[in-house]
């Protein structure tokens, strides 16, 4: 999804310390950054108010968050978890996100030293 198509209006008004978004060769790119020092690097591929298609993506941002989400099967539902504050989200599967969330695929980083 080219960057010129993807609304970032709540999830940057109050930029989080932990992500970063920067636009390169039309693509919206989210670096993000934890402790220990942990780089990750991903492409935005698109954005959904749908559990369903939330918990289909490598990770994703919430409200400005940067979250892995995961289905569990036995209870039909979408939780959202940071790796370093735990549980963020449950979500039903015939629930709506209030606002769009962001879809993460993690892209390889060989070398991320620039992106510090």
């Amino acid at each position: 999804m080219p960057a010129e198509d993807i609304d970032l209006g709540h999830h940057v008004q109050n930029p989080p310390q932990d992500i970063t978004f920067y636009v390169e060769d039309g693509d919206l790119l989210c670096l993000f950054v934890s402790e220990p020092p942990r780089k990750s690097l991903y492409r935005v591929t698109g954005q959904t108010r749908n559990p369903r298609v939330l918990a289909r993506a490598d990770d994703a941002v919430v409200d400005g968050t940067y979250v892995n989400p995961h289905y569990q099967e036995e209870y039909h539902r979408v939780r959202t978890s940071h790796p370093m504050a735990g549980l963020m989200h449950t979500f039903l599967l015939d629930e709506r996100l209030d606002e769009s969330a962001l879809l993460l695929e993690r892209l390889p980083h060989p070398s991320m030293e620039e992106w510090a």
